[in-house]
């Protein structure tokens, strides 16, 4: 298990060069970053299993090389941004 607490730094948003991100079954909370969307060479992002509530930024449509993308078990309202069909 992992004990990661806390909400996801906009920071990461600036490391465009991160191939995938996985973060699953930890304790993050509060929303995600738009600036994930900045993620040029994202892959596969996995955050499922957490405490994140709110929206899924439009942004993360950006992420034209995502191929997976994991939101599972957390607190999110809403629905997919059409962005991400894209």
């Amino acid at each position: 298990e992992n004990f990661i607490r806390g909400s996801i730094p906009s920071e990461l948003g600036r490391l465009d060069r991160l191939v995938s991100v996985s973060l699953g079954d930890t304790q993050l909370s509060g929303s995600l970053p738009s600036e994930l969307g900045n993620l040029s060479n994202l892959e596969f992002l996995y955050l499922g299993m957490n405490f994140l509530n709110g929206s899924i930024p439009s942004e993360l449509g950006r992420l034209g090389h995502l191929r997976e993308l994991n939101l599972k078990s957390n607190r999110l309202s809403g629905s997919l941004p059409p962005e991400l069909g894209s």
